[in-house]
């Protein structure tokens, strides 16, 4: 591609490291910017006393076919694939309880679903297919004329409110931390129609190993924080940018490049991008929102089964906890062998309503709402680490994709004018590590059509 021959990438999370690896086997040259020490953005793992501990939840599904072409294209598939089978659980009156809900017969068996509840998920494919030509993944703002009722609502007025609480909710709030009934229900299709039939697995090792192999191959510059970007004379485009690890002390600077790709949260990208954008554009950015986290990680002794287990606890259990991730160590894995790891995720609306609790407080609290659903916790637990992320996912709120497709529509009419700064992000895909590299996918695409 020579009408771009250098093209700079802003931020090295998993939609601009996806962008940077598009375009840089496609030939341009691209460099990508990164404000931290590290890649993967939310992607994070660490290690420590053989345990791999992640800040976001990892586990993925057989769905996921563009992570699983990117783990085999960055040279993982050993380390990595293939993934371990990830079994679906649910709490019942406290009591942890194995479903299945890939069929209308497991979800009739699920505890907690009432049966004629169940007999209305006939419905479900029927409104697919009214609503299916809208669902595009690779472009989600199509489905803007459904964003209009939150998945609380769509969920009680056509599946009845055990099947919302039980495996509607659970299905999205695993990935987005969001209150069903401020979540859209557009959320809800899209992952419905992909894992539709897919089963969720954990890959061999860290998730953050992933961007890292990617980032060793490509040119990725760190400690730079990218403070704006602006149009200059020849088409071209200026990135004032500050090296936070300057032998002398930060410096600014301004490096320019044929065309820009910022890829990180809409917070950002509405500072960074600024002069650049128009009033309709920095409105749209600034609505968007993202949900704090809170993760326990708990190193267990022994571990509580002898396969993966993904517990969703829901809002009807009136715990402060979205789901536990349960693993069983083996040869070769992210948990050593005899031992267990439980990953415990707190909901968006405890990590927001406690965000002035100290960790301390916040560890006896998880803790002793994980003693409810597993009551020989306690003794089991080796060492626990606390990780708290402000903002560590966006929030797909009613009108959220609403406000996307009015994003795009500014976008291309910029484009058609010759403006070389794109955008890529979750905010703009879905809350998934699968939806962020498909935004950063699109990112490139067009850029290298244009």
């Amino acid at each position: 591609m020579t009408a771009v021959p250098k093209v700079v990438v802003v931020g090295a999370g998993i939609a601009g490291l996806g962008a940077a690896w598009r375009l840089a086997r496609a030939g341009v040259d691209v460099t990508v910017l990164e404000a931290s020490e590290r890649p993967g953005g939310r992607a994070l793992s660490l290690r420590g006393d053989g345990y791999t501990f992640d800040v976001s939840n990892p586990v993925l599904s057989t769905a996921d076919r563009c992570v699983h072409q990117w783990i085999e294209e960055v040279g993982l598939r050993d380390e990595m694939l293939p993934l371990r089978p990830v079994l679906p659980a649910t709490v019942y009156h406290g009591q942890i309880r194995d479903v299945d809900a890939r069929t209308q017969l497991g979800v009739l068996k699920m505890p907690g679903v009432k049966w004629l509840d169940a007999l209305r998920l006939v419905r479900l494919p029927r409104l697919m297919s009214r609503y299916g030509s809208a669902i595009d993944p690779d472009a989600p703002e199509r489905a803007a004329d459904l964003d209009d009722r939150s998945l609380g609502d769509f969920g009680r007025l056509y599946f009845g409110k055990s099947l919302l609480n039980r495996w509607l909710a659970p299905m999205v709030t695993r990935t987005t931390l969001g209150d069903p009934d401020e979540t859209s229900r557009v959320l809800f299709l899209h992952t419905w129609r992909h894992e539709r039939g897919a089963r969720l697995g954990l890959p061999r090792a860290g998730l953050g190993e992933l961007p890292q192999a990617a980032a060793d191959q490509l040119e990725v510059r760190y400690n730079v924080r990218v403070a704006r970007v602006a149009e200059v004379a020849g088409g071209r485009v200026g990135v004032t940018v500050t090296d936070l690890a300057a032998a002398r002390g930060p410096r600014e600077r301004v490096r320019e490049a044929d065309a820009v790709i910022v890829a990180t949260s809409a917070a950002e990208a509405r500072v960074i991008a600024d002069p650049v954008l128009s009033a309709a554009e920095r409105d749209a950015l600034g609505q968007i929102r993202r949900l704090p986290s809170v993760v326990l990680s708990c190193a267990l002794r022994r571990p509580f089964h002898s396969h993966c287990k993904l517990v969703c606890v829901p809002r009807d259990e009136d715990s402060p906890i979205d789901s536990v991730l349960l693993e069983p160590g083996a040869r070769g894995s992210r948990v050593p062998e005899g031992r267990g790891l439980a990953t415990v995720r707190a909901t968006a609306a405890f990590s927001a309503a406690n965000s002035h609790l100290t960790n301390d407080t916040l560890e006896k609290d998880l803790l002793a709402a994980f003693e409810r659903i597993r009551h020989d916790v306690r003794n089991a637990i080796e060492s626990v680490r606390l990780f708290r992320v402000p903002d560590a996912v966006t929030e797909f709120g009613v009108g959220h994709y609403r406000v996307v497709a009015g994003l795009e529509r500014v976008f291309d009419d910029h484009h058609e004018r010759g403006r070389r700064v794109y955008f890529a992000g979750d905010y703009l895909s879905g809350p998934s590590l699968e939806a962020s590299l498909r935004s950063g996918h699109v990112a490139a695409d067009r850029l290298l059509s244009g």
